[in-house]
């Protein structure tokens, strides 16, 4: 099993369920999110893993589409109100992109 943690959640994946769990962000993430509870994504429905790595200074994010979800919009603003994405900085890209790498070896065994 696999955990990484971003800057406003959690990541785990456990070899079939993505779990995520929100933490952390202060009043501007509960603003964005609201209270929400952790968000379990069963690996084998995913149809994308959206995966933009840290520029600049800024924040990068994993985001997981499946059917039934709403398209992403964007970049790592539009990520933080998606209840489904989680940002990670500079320092965490490592453990993010393991994490990444780990599900989408999961998928391509599906295939």
């Amino acid at each position: 099993m696999s955990e990484v943690t971003g800057k406003n959640g959690k990541v785990s994946f456990d070899g079939a369920i993505i779990t995520i769990t929100k933490t952390g962000g202060g009043l501007g993430s509960f603003l964005n999110q609201g209270a929400q509870g952790d968000r379990f994504i069963v690996a084998r429905h995913l149809t994308a893993i959206e995966f933009r790595e840290t520029g600049k200074g800024g924040n990068g994010f994993i985001a997981f589409d499946f059917p039934g979800k709403n398209p992403p919009r964007g970049g790592a603003f539009d990520a933080l109100a998606d209840e489904n994405a989680v940002i990670f900085t500079a320092d965490q890209l490592k453990d993010f992109e393991k994490l990444r790498d780990e599900i989408v070896n999961y998928l391509r065994a599906m295939a």
